[in-house]
């Protein structure tokens, strides 16, 4: 029976058909794997913004065995030459935090929209300690 991959990219089956591969004569199995994920490449892409829309670049997506991807100064990101598969998205520039924190997301096909929001950074004030030397 046809076995696939836990990542959905590779099925394995076996046949003793003999049209499946030129010159087979021998009337014994023969076991195939078929490869999924070439059939792409796919691509996921989205928009960061603060609270107020504002776009904010430089923020790092990162999805995991996609590698990462960085916004523009439009707050664009975008990932390509992906293979048949699930990603989580994770945002992440320093002191921010998103909305929503992760996205999963699967391919394909090309998943477009895939934004984050970042609220509103809050001031924070710390104390002033002054010493006389």
């Amino acid at each position: 029976s046809p076995s696939i991959s836990a990542d959905g990219r590779y099925v394995t089956f076996d046949s003793i058909a003999s049209n499946l591969v030129s010159g087979d004569t021998n009337d014994m199995y023969d076991v195939f794997v078929h490869d999924r994920g070439a059939s792409g490449p796919y691509a996921i892409s989205g928009h960061v913004s603060d609270a107020a829309g504002n776009p904010l670049a430089d923020v790092t997506i990162s999805a995991y065995s996609g590698g990462s991807a960085t916004t523009d100064g439009s707050g664009t990101y975008t990932f390509t030459n992906l293979i048949t598969g699930t990603y989580t998205l994770t945002p992440h520039k320093h002191i921010y935090t998103f909305t929503p924190t992760t996205r999963t997301v699967s391919v394909p096909p090309d998943a477009t929209g895939q934004d984050f929001t970042a609220p509103e950074l809050e001031e924070v004030y710390l104390p002033l300690i002054l010493r006389n030397p």
